[in-house]
């Protein structure tokens, strides 16, 4: 099941099963979700609207995470991934909004955790709120994000989820959803590249190597 957060004065429930661009097919076909990816039934796409006052909503901010490129999930790649994101730092406000994409590795009973797959991400920001939103893409013959600018991601990528800045982390997670996600973003010392960590529900770590789009 595939959760999507929206936000709305009433609460509802819709179950499709391949709608547009979150069409799902089986073995190793292409299919994109959002920012809320699963790892229970990648045929369902499950859209969830709950109350929000303000429209964007977002917890406390934990630490760090910690251990995430452990056991068969961490090869070559992903441990350099890891490496950079340890020594990180937080990201730099002037240089929101911008849209980053590149690869990703994903530690999932469905997935397997060796093949490359790509994200795309947008960081913006509106009245002095920082939110992002995200697609995730598996099995693509090549990078699906990289013809984005800031206008057609915020186009392309119609959610605001809140994000909280720390001096050398960013946080934002879901925790009231179905399937919560929480993620962290660092900035890549060696440039303006953006390294991301997420867990999505309670089986499924993300690491992400993301380039940051030219202006």
């Amino acid at each position: 099941m595939v959760c999507q957060s929206t936000y709305h004065r009433t609460t509802k429930l819709r179950v499709v099963v391949g709608i547009g661009k979150h069409t799902v097919l089986w073995g190793k076909k292409r299919f994109r979700v959002g920012a809320w990816v699963t790892t229970k039934n990648l045929f369902i796409l499950c859209v969830i609207g709950f109350v929000v006052p303000h429209g964007i909503a977002i917890g406390a901010p934990l630490g760090l995470p910690t251990n995430v490129c452990t056991g068969s999930f961490c090869g070559l790649v992903q441990q350099e991934i890891w490496n950079r994101f340890q020594t990180a730092t937080g990201l730099d406000v002037g240089l929101i909004p911008s849209v980053y994409s590149g690869s990703c590795y994903h530690d999932s009973p469905m997935l397997d955790p060796h093949l490359r797959h790509f994200g795309g991400l947008l960081i913006d920001k509106l009245d002095g709120q920082v939110f992002f939103d995200a697609r995730f893409s598996f099995y693509e013959d090549k990078q699906p994000y990289a013809h984005l600018n800031v206008e057609t991601a915020r186009v392309r990528f119609g959610a605001r989820y809140g994000m909280t800045l720390r001096d050398e982390f960013a946080y934002a997670e879901a925790s009231d959803s179905l399937k919560p996600f929480r993620y962290w973003f660092r900035r890549d010392a060696g440039g303006d590249g953006l390294l991301l960590v997420g867990y999505f529900g309670y089986q499924h770590t993300i690491l992400c190597t993301l380039d940051r789009h030219a202006d």
